[in-house]
């Protein structure tokens, strides 16, 4: 690929990828690309339905995440569920010393 790099950038979690593109050009030769070394080389298989290209004013999900051009959303469940976490690992130790907790 050389020098061409600077045309992208991407990020992963865990077997999940995201590749950002400047045109649907570049995007999809960063398909073509990423296929043949995702399928030739190391022999993993694309999902045909979770790999698309689309634009970012369209907007997509990725990782539970509802991601535009200028911000992302998390889905109330999982919002709920991050305020109940750290409601737990906030909550106030009632009645209790130091030495107690």
């Amino acid at each position: 690929m050389g020098n061409e790099r600077s045309w992208f950038s991407c990020g992963r979690f865990a077997d999940d990828a995201i590749v950002f593109c400047k045109s649907r050009r570049q995007a999809e030769k960063a398909y073509d690309q990423a296929k043949i070394i995702l399928e030739d080389k190391l022999q993993l298989t694309m999902h045909p339905e979770k790999t698309k290209i689309v634009h970012f004013d369209d907007g997509f999900r990725f990782l539970g995440f509802d991601l535009w051009k200028d911000y992302l959303v998390l889905p109330k469940k999982r919002a709920n569920k991050f305020k109940d976490k750290i409601r737990y690992l906030s909550r106030r130790q009632q009645g209790k010393n130091v030495e107690e907790i």
